[in-house]
């Protein structure tokens, strides 16, 4: 485990040292691009998800139930947020500039309790 994650980190860390090379000067339009990556990435958080609620409904109830309800909450929020992202840049919908980062506040307000009743039931 203390291998994958070393070399994780430096893939990371070189992929963000060459990202400036790949800068373009002039400005393209690279919105199918963008609503690729968002709708993969809106099916891995609707797939967090879903193993999330499958999680919750085998603990039956107990201190770690509701801790888990907090982090549905969260990916349930998150997805909410990826797919505005989605309907913004398809230009499908006009929103206002700050609804998107009023969910992602609302997705780590579920993240930090969820984590934080983890923290006190196991502690």
């Amino acid at each position: 485990m203390h291998k994958l994650f070393k070399t994780g980190a430096i893939i990371t860390l070189v992929f963000f040292i060459w990202l400036p090379l790949y800068a373009q000067t002039e400005s393209t339009n690279d919105s199918g691009l963008n609503i690729a990556l968002d709708t993969l990435t809106l099916f891995f958080l609707l797939l967090a998800m879903f193993f999330a609620l499958q999680l919750q409904s085998y603990l039956k109830g107990g201190e770690m139930m509701v801790s888990w309800r907090w982090l549905s909450g969260a990916a349930i929020f998150f997805a909410l947020a990826k797919l505005l992202e989605i309907a913004n840049l398809s230009a499908s919908v006009v929103l206002v500039p700050w609804l998107v980062r009023a969910v992602y506040f609302f997705a780590a307000i579920f993240l930090a309790m969820g984590f934080y009743q983890q923290k006190k039931v196991i502690s």
